[in-house]
């Protein structure tokens, strides 16, 4: 399995303060996270012990509370 395309940090979490990185939705994030696939774009806290490293989907121009944008 190929692993996901990682696009870089688009900022920080408000929770934790860790980088929060942004995906592609492709073929590799569906095997991983099977509720990408009505998104563009995944976001993700990188911290694993963070309640927001299950992440949340986007089109591009939308991010959850907890992002920080650069």
């Amino acid at each position: 399995m190929k692993p996901p395309d990682c696009l870089g940090v688009v900022g920080k979490c408000t929770d934790c303060e860790n980088p929060v990185l942004e995906y592609l939705c492709n073929q590799s994030l569906l095997e991983v996270r099977p509720e990408s696939k009505n998104f563009d774009y995944w976001f993700s806290c990188s911290n694993i012990l963070c309640k927001n490293h299950s992440g949340g989907g986007s089109y591009g121009y939308y991010y959850d509370d907890w992002v920080e944008l650069k």
